[in-house]
C-alpha cells in the first residue's frame, strides 16, 4: 500500500515524453528553446512560478529535450547544494563535471578552464578572508566595510616611513590588478569551454544515415538549469546571483533560474533589511522572467484536474471504481480550483485523504467532512484545529472551501458539501435538505457511535485525519 505518489523518473534526455508531460508544456519548452537558440548575448531568465507548482518537473523534461538538440546542458539543485557555501565553487564544479561526463576535461580548453577556475577561485577565498571584502562582488567593500579597513591600514602602517608605505600600496594596486587579469581570463576560459562543450560529445558521432542535428555548435550554448535556488540560505542564493551576474555572464552561457519572486524578494530583505527595494536589486541579475502557463488551451483543464488524474491511481485506495476516493478527490479538486491550490498542496491534501479513508469504514457519506478536513491540516491549521476542539464556526469553513468560486459544472457538489458541513454545525438550512440529512443521520448511528450530528467534526478529525502524523 503506497502513501505517497512515486517520484516521476525522468531520464537525462527523455524530454517532454506524451506519458509524463501530464500538463502539455512541451509548447512552452519548445518556445523557451528557440529563445536560447536565437539570443546571442548571455542570458539569465527567472521561471518565476509559486512554490509546487511542478517547475522542477518542467525544467527536467526541459533539459532532455535541449541535450536532443545537441546543447550540453547542467542541471543544478540549488538547495541541494547550498552545505557548499561558496556559489564560485559550487557552479564552476558543475561545469568542469560537465566536461569530465563528455569526456573532454583533457582537452586543452578544459584544462585552461580548470586552472583558470583554480586561480579565481583562490582569489575569492582570499577575499573572504579578509574583513568586509566581498567574493561575490569580487572585492568590492561597501562603505561600512571600507572605513573600518582603511582605519585597520592606518593603524597598521602609522609607524612605517613614507617609502614603506607608498610600497605597500604599490603591492595592493599590482595585486589587484593581477586579481582582475584572473577574472578576466576565467570568463574567457569559460567562453571557450562552453564552444567546446557544443561539439558532440565522444561516442556521438551520427551512424551513417541517421539524422544529423540541425544546429550548428555555436548554435548550442551551454544552458545552466539552476533550479530551487528559492529553497536556498538566503546568503547562498544571493551569493549564487551575484556569481553569476560578475564571472558567468559571458558568450555562449545561459541561465535559467526557477524560483518564486516572491521568496527571493524575502531573501534580499533578510539580507540587505526590509529598507531595500528588493524588486529593484533583483532586477539587476535576470534579463526578464517567465511563468509556466497555468491552463493547457487545447483541453481547457485546470492544473488541479490534470493533476489528480495522474495522481489518484497511485494513492492509498486509489483507482477507478473506489467511489469514496473518486467523491472526496473531486471535492479536494474543486477546493484547489477555487483557492488556486500548488501541486504539492494538492497533493498533501489528496494524501491525508485517501489515507484516512483507508483507516476507516465509516458511512460514505462523511467523506465531505473528511475532504476538508484533510485540506485543513495540510493547508489551514489553525482552523483545523479550531475543527479538533469543536469550536469551528461557518465562517471558517466557508474560508476553506470557497464554494462560491467552484466551477459551475460542480454546483450540485458543492450543495451536497455545503448541506453536509451545515448540518454537522447546526448552521440553518432548508428545511429539506435538513430532512435529507437527518435521514441520513439515522444511518450514521446505526454503522458508528457518533450519537449526534456535532460530533462528527471533532471527532473525524482527532480519530482518523489526525492517524497519518508523518510529513506528507
Amino acid at each position: 500500500m503506497r502513501i505517497l505518489p512515486p517520484p516521476l523518473e525522468i531520464g537525462d534526455e527523455e524530454g517532454f515524453s506524451p506519458r509524463k508531460d501530464i500538463f502539455k508544456r512541451k509548447k512552452f519548452g519548445d518556445g523557451l528553446t528557440n529563445l536560447v537558440q536565437n539570443v546571442e548575448d548571455p542570458l539569465v531568465v527567472l521561471l518565476d512560478s509559486p512554490w509546487g507548482s511542478g517547475k522542477t518537473t518542467f525544467l527536467k523534461m526541459w533539459a532532455g529535450e535541449l541535450r536532443k538538440a545537441g546543447h550540453p546542458v547542467i542541471y543544478f539543485d540549488a538547495f541541494a547544494h547550498d552545505h557548499i557555501g561558496n556559489a564560485f565553487l559550487a557552479i564552476a564544479g558543475e561545469v568542469i563535471g560537465l566536461a569530465q561526463k563528455r569526456r573532454i576535461d583533457q582537452r586543452p580548453k578544459a584544462i585552461q578552464f580548470l586552472n583558470t577556475a583554480a586561480k579565481t577561485g583562490g582569489v575569492i577565498i582570499r577575499g573572504l578572508a579578509k574583513a568586509g571584502v566581498k567574493a561575490a562582488t569580487l572585492g568590492a567593500l561597501d562603505a561600512a566595510d571600507l572605513k573600518e579597513a582603511v582605519s585597520g591600514v592606518a593603524d597598521d602602517l602609522a609607524g612605517v616611513a613614507s617609502d614603506g608605505v607608498d610600497e605597500y600600496v604599490k603591492g595592493l594596486l599590482e595585486r589587484q590588478s593581477k586579481e582582475n587579469q584572473t577574472l578576466e581570463e576565467f570568463r574567457k576560459a569559460l567562453g571557450e569551454l562552453a564552444a567546446e562543450l557544443a561539439k558532440p560529445a565522444a561516442g556521438e558521432s551520427p551512424e551513417e544515415g541517421e539524422e544529423v542535428p540541425a544546429l550548428k555548435a555555436q548554435d548550442r550554448p551551454l544552458i545552466f538549469i539552476l533550479d530551487e535556488l528559492d529553497r536556498c540560505k538566503p546568503t547562498f542564493a544571493l551569493d549564487l546571483l551575484e556569481t553569476i551576474k560578475h564571472l558567468f555572464s559571458v558568450p555562449n552561457v545561459h541561465f535559467v533560474l526557477s524560483a518564486n519572486h516572491a521568496q527571493l524578494r524575502a531573501s534580499v530583505q533578510f539580507s540587505y533589511g526590509t529598507g531595500v527595494d528588493a524588486t529593484l536589486y533583483l532586477q539587476k541579475f535576470y534579463n526578464f522572467s517567465v511563468s509556466l502557463p497555468d491552463l493547457d488551451g487545447e483541453w481547457g483543464h485546470s492544473i488541479a484536474e490534470k493533476y489528480l488524474k495522474y495522481l489518484i491511481p497511485h494513492l492509498v485506495g486509489g483507482g477507478s471504481g473506489n467511489t469514496r476516493v473518486e467523491t472526496v478527490i473531486d471535492v479536494i479538486k474543486n477546493i484547489a480550483i477555487a483557492r488556486d491550490m500548488s501541486l504539492r498542496s494538492l497533493e498533501r491534501a489528496s494524501t491525508i485523504a485517501t489515507f484516512s479513508l483507508a483507516m476507516t469504514n465509516s458511512s460514505n457519506i462523511i467523506i465531505y467532512i473528511i475532504a476538508g478536513l484533510s485540506v485543513m491540516k495540510g493547508f489551514d491549521p489553525e482552523i483545523y484545529d479550531k475543527a479538533k476542539d469543536g469550536s469551528l464556526s461557518w465562517g471558517d469553513v466557508n474560508s476553506v472551501f470557497r464554494f462560491d468560486r467552484w466551477p459551475k459544472r460542480a454546483e450540485a457538489l458543492a450543495h451536497e458539501c455545503e448541506h453536509c458541513w451545515k448540518f454537522a454545525l447546526g448552521e440553518h438550512m432548508p428545511d429539506s435538505e435538513l430532512q435529507v440529512w437527518q435521514s441520513r443521520n439515522q444511518s450514521i448511528r446505526s454503522n458508528s457511535n457518533l450519537e449526534n450530528p456535532r460530533q462528527w467534526i471533532p471527532v473525524m478529525a482527532r480519530s482518523v485525519v489526525d492517524r497519518l502524523q508523518t510529513e506528507t
